[in-house]
């Protein structure tokens, strides 16, 4: 599926395109350009281990995480997902046919309807067989199971169902992409796409992966043009909130974004998979299972009601999951996806200011096990802060833990069609002056301060 030039906007397509003949030293990392979407105006950024964005308020930190989270997530297993989708539809069609021609003595049982488990399983292997003749055979099939039609009237039945689901299983795998991902990215941007300030502009996210390009390019809220040449099978988790642990035991409403982490969550491996993931990642696993439990020593379990419950180590009482303190809640949630193995090699995790809820103390806590988890599992990770402490500790870590070479960092500033992002990998001063600037201030109200009481 290729990306067409549309206006001379989409030539920096191509431009880009050709960076993958010049990054060979980008083996394994992501190189990622948006233009003209939401609030960015453009950003260019390199992700090959942690990327650190910080900035002021409203220039577009945020933004950043919610599109590596819409592009991940709206592509991931895309050809899975269609065809379980043209599933869907095709049993939505068997299950209006078996209604609509099961006999008359249904309620006798001499006739039964099929369970949506048996009807799914008719469309399964419908949308699994393209021979014609295999498919109108199957169809009969299910036909003689609902009703007793006279051989002619099944014959046209068995023709018309074949044409429905035929014309279903038609429908091009990129309209039905460029459908899933316009829904996606309008939930995760509540239908503003596009740059606000450039209305008439495509918006446009270009990811160099391995080499390989994706590319979506977005007019309005629909998705016009998609390029894939590799295929994302990892996956990107949003957390921006601690407090979203309570929707476990409450059942509110929540975005997108806290639906796929809440689905985590919720998880639950069978005993095989847990076996599996557990010695493919065991020695890595305690490795940061240890950081956290110095913090998060417990466990947390759903009674018999569903309720999540946390009993820390060492007492008998569990608290509900909801009374954790806001700092503790952040730990809980990290360990969680590790436990029950959602968090896997190479996903991408994006944290929103994960420093808000947390004392100093455990900032650094927290900012070591970030570079612990980038370190063991070679996670994507994605973070935004306005505390320079935090930022020091990240930092320090990464030089630590022998990272280093895999931290970028970069700052958001305003401009007048949006917001623009820098590299300050180089060069981290700025981005350190923008966070103690207002302890500077500070410090000279201090001083005028004390200089007016002494006069």
């Amino acid at each position: 599926m290729a990306i067409h030039t549309v206006n001379a906007e989409h030539l920096w397509y191509y431009e880009f395109r050709n960076l993958k003949y010049t990054c060979r030293d980008m083996e394994g990392s992501v190189r990622l350009k948006i233009q003209n979407l939401a609030k960015i105006e453009y950003a260019d950024i390199k992700m090959n281990g942690i990327t650190v964005i910080a900035g002021k308020n409203n220039t577009g930190k945020s933004t950043i995480g919610k599109v590596v989270f819409a592009l991940f997530n709206s592509l991931s297993d895309i050809e899975g997902r269609l065809l379980r989708q043209k599933e869907n539809l095709v049993y939505k069609q068997l299950r209006y046919v078996a209604e609509e021609n099961a006999g008359e003595d249904v309620e006798a049982g001499f006739y039964t309807i099929p369970s949506p488990s048996v009807l799914r399983s008719y469309a399964r292997e419908l949308c699994e067989h393209e021979d014609e003749q295999e498919q109108k055979e199957i169809i009969r099939r299910l036909l003689k199971r609902i009703s007793d039609l006279n051989p002619q009237a099944l014959d046209d039945t068995v023709l018309r169902i074949y044409g429905d689901v035929s014309e279903i299983m038609r429908i091009p795998a990129e309209k039905l992409m460029k459908t899933v991902v316009s829904a996606y990215f309008s939930r995760i941007f509540h239908e503003n796409i596009c740059n606000v300030h450039k209305k008439e502009a495509c918006a446009e996210i270009k990811a160099l992966i391995k080499g390989k390009v994706t590319a979506l390019a977005f007019s309005g809220t629909a998705c016009k043009e998609i390029r894939q040449e590799i295929k994302i099978l990892n996956r990107a988790f949003y957390l921006d909130n601690p407090f979203v642990l309570n929707r476990l035991n409450s059942g509110q409403p929540c975005d997108e974004m806290e639906k796929v982490l809440l689905h985590s969550l919720r998880q639950e491996a069978d005993a095989v998979e847990r076996a599996v993931q557990y010695n493919i990642t065991s020695s890595r696993l305690e490795n940061v299972l240890k950081y956290l439990n110095s913090v998060a020593g417990g466990r947390v379990y759903a009674d018999e009601s569903r309720e999540y419950l946390f009993q820390e180590q060492g007492t008998d009482q569990p608290l509900s999951i909801s009374n954790l303190s806001a700092g503790l809640k952040s730990f809980v949630i990290i360990k969680m996806l590790l436990e029950n193995h959602s968090l896997r090699e190479r996903d991408v995790l994006i944290l929103d200011e994960p420093e808000i809820h947390l004392h100093p103390e455990w900032q650094m806590k927290y900012a070591e096990i970030i570079v612990l988890l980038q370190k063991e599992f070679d996670l994507t990770i994605i973070l935004t802060t306005h505390s320079s402490h935090f930022l020091e500790a990240l930092r320090l870590y990464a030089h630590k833990y022998g990272i280093k070479e895999k931290c970028n960092y970069y700052m958001t500033t305003q401009s007048s069609c949006g917001c623009v992002l820098e590299d300050m990998t180089e060069d981290v001063t700025q981005i350190y002056a923008q966070l103690i600037d207002p302890s500077i201030i500070l410090n000279q109200m201090r001083y005028e301060t004390e200089e007016a009481e002494d006069d």
